[in-house]
């Protein structure tokens, strides 16, 4: 469950950072050639939009079996 949750997150993160870095270059309009784009902060924009989305991913993650979490205490102390 936990290979299958990471390898959806670096897809999830992977695809965010490729539609960010389009937005960004794309906001420059259609007269900016590949040597005039700057690629800093091109790919730093892209890459805080990457790590918010892979931090998002973290808040999702499956923590235990389905329905209960690892820090439930009371079904250990109701096994034991």
């Amino acid at each position: 469950m936990f290979k299958k949750w990471l390898i959806d997150s670096i897809v999830r993160t992977v695809k965010t950072f490729a539609q960010s870095l389009v937005g960004v270059l794309g906001v420059g309009g259609l007269n900016i050639g590949i040597l005039e784009t700057n690629w800093t902060s091109a790919l730093s924009v892209a890459a805080m939009a990457a790590l918010i989305c892979f931090l998002g991913c973290i808040s999702t993650m499956p923590l235990g079996e389905k329905g209960e979490q690892k820090w439930d205490t009371q079904k250990e102390l109701k096994q034991n």
